[in-house]
């Protein structure tokens, strides 16, 4: 396989080394335009720019951006524009600057050749897996959940596309999406958000808390950027039981407990970001499906919709 990574930064620390121990027979070239600070690879081309690396190179088989969005964005256009798209494209998220950016891009590069997968870690976790197994075919009330952390880039006001939602980051972009991805993995989630309400600090976006209700269940969201403890939880429940998956510690993928009513039914979870990114790489490979490519744009769909209702 001819594999191309854009970003040198991310995409060395974890993709490069994620395809290395995966993939016996590649070509791996890496661009970012900090390539002369890094080390040099053995059998690794590596080019200032992604225009180059098609200047040697006519086509790749898969194709790894690991940049921020307007670069991501940058790259998208360039191989549609000169029918460059490869088999396989893994794109970070967001996608874009913009949610309708997004929108516009997925529905173009939106053809069978090009098997497009995005790197979700959290429904590779096995108690994440277990935990959907439990509820499957059981009717469930409520769904609540919360995730607590204090993030230096939002509390420091660093000036990052990170916080910038203009620039496809800030709380809904950059984090709700990951919510959004693991409450369809796990239950059914509908459009329509009947409360939502940012609490506000210096002009500064800390939580967000949202509900919906979908098949008559209720479904609570709860962000908090600047809280004082760590917690990743979420709690499944009708009027006879209970399922509460928590992880307290401040690795948001590893630790993640599993409850029923209060009791523990599963040691904590063990898995680590780059084994969950090699699992996600398998996938995109191997055992693609179009369901990758259409839970990328449904997800993408629904922060549209919440964008335009939060940030109007």
């Amino acid at each position: 396989m001819n594999i191309l990574i854009i970003g040198s930064n991310f995409g060395f620390k974890v993709y490069y080394r994620a395809i290395n121990s995966l993939i016996q027979k590649k070509k791996i070239v890496i661009c970012s335009p900090n390539i002369h600070k890094k080390k040099k690879l053995k059998k690794v081309k590596m080019f200032k720019c992604y225009k180059e690396a098609f200047q040697e190179y006519n086509s790749f088989d898969l194709i790894i951006c690991a940049t921020s969005p307007d670069i991501q964005k940058e790259v998208i256009f360039f191989l549609y524009k000169y029918k460059k798209l490869p088999k396989r494209l893994l794109l970070e998220k967001p996608i874009s600057n913009n949610i309708d950016e997004t929108i516009q891009i997925l529905k173009k590069i939106d053809n069978k050749k090009t098997k497009i997968f995005s790197n979700f870690i959290f429904s590779k976790i096995k108690n994440f897996k277990k935990l959907k197994t439990l509820i499957k075919n059981k009717k469930i009330n409520k769904i609540h959940y919360k995730w607590n952390f204090k993030q230096a880039y939002f509390i420091n006001k660093q000036k990052t596309w990170k916080t910038n939602p203009k620039l496809g980051g800030g709380l809904v972009y950059y984090y709700l999406i990951h919510v959004i991805s693991n409450i369809r993995f796990l239950w059914k989630l509908g459009k329509n958000f009947s409360k939502i309400k940012f609490i506000k600090k210096n002009n500064l976006i800390y939580s967000l808390y949202m509900e919906n209700t979908f098949n008559k269940t209720k479904i609570i969201i709860e962000i908090n950027c600047n809280a004082n403890k760590n917690l990743h939880q979420i709690i499944c429940c009708n009027n006879n039981l209970s399922y509460k998956l928590v992880n307290k510690s401040s690795d948001w993928t590893k630790n993640f407990f599993l409850y029923k009513d209060k009791k523990k039914i599963s040691e904590k979870s063990k898995e680590k970001r780059l084994d969950l990114t090699k699992l996600n790489l398998y996938e995109g490979i191997n055992r693609y499906t179009n369901s990758l490519k259409n839970n990328i744009i449904s997800n993408n769909q629904i922060i549209s919709y919440l964008s335009k209702k939060i940030y109007k």
